[in-house]
């Protein structure tokens, strides 16, 4: 799609954000469970290795020490809520800074409790606040940014799911979304493109396209590794070493796609030139510092490309109508900046209201405003995904297994005797974790209990009682109680149980057919 070419006629355009993968996918695409998962892992010390600069290197930090990273700063986070970091933002004269910290109260009326109450990216504005607090330590944001990006782009990944979900998806969605004459996602995963095998604009980058440092075909990356100072990246998340932009700003993470997609063009536009006469490259080199020389003369003769084309000015300069699907009015105020600058005719903003009747719906788009500066209708998303049949997937419902959670209930209620819970809380907190993610909480769950504390014979009932409780609070998270993690891990050693037996028998049975 050239820039020029988006002028000749009205086209139709759509962006695409995360609530396509949450209705495809399910809650497991949800920011609270993302988090969850997250801590789950990096409590399991899944994470150390991210922290590591070699392959025998100690990390820089891990597993409880992420977890009570994550921790302190959920008071960081109430305290930014109540805007007493304002005056060390205004000292730090960072006006993305000041932006995203006034957009965070706005966004926080209500006292946060838990981690995962925090969305991903103003967990890079409260790390932020924290260092610069510090002082002492703020030269590590860099290094913790990354690290935390990691993270957060493993626990989006999902054990690779999410590059699965075109498999959910039917024919209905692959013509309603091959109409569309250009398609814009700022979601990383590539479910548009496997769905519909046509070019999608990745405006935030995209799990399948490698880091341009680390990319053999880019110019930089090609150097980086043949002189072997590329990064080292564990094989197993290698999909953390990606095209994927994080940040608490939008504007940073405009500013940054930009600023690569100025050099991506430029070096394309230098390859041309070269190619057809226009200028010599011996011409060029002279005029470039030695590492620059080095890096330009080895993209033109191996045909690399230098930064990476984000698209930001192919989304600036469309024109016609513009759909956007599952994108929250509140984040990202960069997009609406762009369309802004844009020649789009009129906007049609597809909102998730929940499940709203027509007439509160009808009386809240009333009430709603974006900041567009032209025209533009707000609908209900459920339109959409009615239109397409698409369904978010059913969750497990553990009312039907009522008398069996009732029992395990009761048992661990002794326990948690201060803190005691209802059997329909119960009930709803075990409704309401989606599959992959209590796949990964009762993975988490075992592990804890493989620990030798838990199997040394305590010497008083007092120590036992302790231990039981330090058990059910493993993972810490308001949406889930100890309770709760006693039940997951319960049935989950049952189902490993079955499964080793049936395993087991098969092997019996194989060996007596020998």
């Amino acid at each position: 799609m050239g820039a020029s070419s988006l002028m000749d006629k009205d086209y139709s355009s759509v962006l695409i954000g995360n609530g396509l993968d949450i209705q495809v996918g399910g809650d497991d695409y949800l920011n609270k469970w993302i988090m969850v998962r997250l801590l789950a892992r990096a409590k399991m010390g899944k994470y150390n290795m991210l922290f590591q600069n070699s392959p025998n290197s100690k990390p820089l930090i891990k597993g409880d020490e992420i977890i009570e990273l994550f921790s302190n700063m959920v008071k960081i986070a109430n305290k930014a809520r109540k805007n007493e970091y304002k005056h060390l933002a205004e000292n730090f004269k960072n006006k993305d800074l000041i932006d995203a910290l006034k957009d965070f109260k706005q966004n926080h009326t209500c006292e946060i409790r838990s981690i995962e109450e925090i969305g991903m990216e103003d967990w890079l504005l409260i790390f932020l606040l924290f260092l610069i607090e510090q002082k002492d330590i703020l030269n590590q944001y860099e290094s913790i940014k990354q690290g935390f990006e990691r993270m957060i782009f493993d626990a989006i990944y999902c054990a690779g799911h999410i590059q699965d979900l075109h498999s959910k998806m039917n024919k209905l969605s692959k013509k309603y979304f091959s109409n569309f004459d250009n398609i814009f996602t700022l979601n990383y995963d590539n479910t548009i493109e496997k769905l519909t095998k046509r070019t999608v604009f990745h405006l935030h980058g995209d799990f399948k396209t490698k880091h341009c440092s680390e990319n053999p075909q880019n110019a930089l990356g090609y150097l980086r590794i043949k002189k072997e100072k590329n990064v080292w990246f564990p094989q197993e998340f290698k999909h953390c070493n990606c095209s994927a932009i994080l940040d608490f700003s939008g504007n940073s993470k405009y500013n940054y796609a930009t600023k690569m997609t100025e050099t991506f063009l430029k070096f394309e536009q230098l390859k041309e030139n070269i190619k057809n006469n226009k200028i010599e490259l011996k011409n060029i080199l002279e005029t470039l510092s030695p590492e620059k020389s080095e890096l330009v003369k080895i993209g033109v003769e191996k045909d690399l490309y230098l930064g990476q084309d984000y698209h930001f000015q192919d989304f600036e300069q469309i024109t016609g109508t513009l759909s956007i699907i599952g994108l929250a009015p509140q984040n990202d105020s960069h997009i609406f900046s762009c369309i802004n600058k844009s020649n789009i005719h009129s906007v049609i903003f597809y909102h998730y209201f929940g499940n709203k009747s027509d007439d509160e719906i009808e009386e809240e788009i009333k009430t709603m405003s974006l900041p567009i500066n032209k025209p533009y209708i707000i609908k209900n998303v459920k339109i959409i995904w009615d239109k397409l049949n698409l369904s978010k997937p059913n969750k497990r419902n553990y009312n039907l297994l009522r008398k069996q959670v009732e029992q395990v209930l009761n048992i661990v209620n002794k326990i948690y005797y201060k803190s005691q819970i209802k059997i329909n809380d119960m009930l709803g907190q075990l409704n309401s974790i989606p599959p992959l993610t209590e796949k990964v909480i009762s993975e988490l769950m075992t592990f804890e209990m493989s620990k030798k504390r838990y199997h040394s014979t305590s010497k008083t009932e007092q120590q036992l009682v302790s231990n039981f409780i330090d058990f059910g609070k493993t993972l810490e998270v308001a949406a889930i109680s100890p309770q709760v993690l006693y039940y997951i891990y319960m049935m989950g050693s049952q189902s490993n149980n079955k499964t080793k037996h049936t395993i087991h028998s098969n092997n019996k049975k194989r060996k007596h057919k020998k």
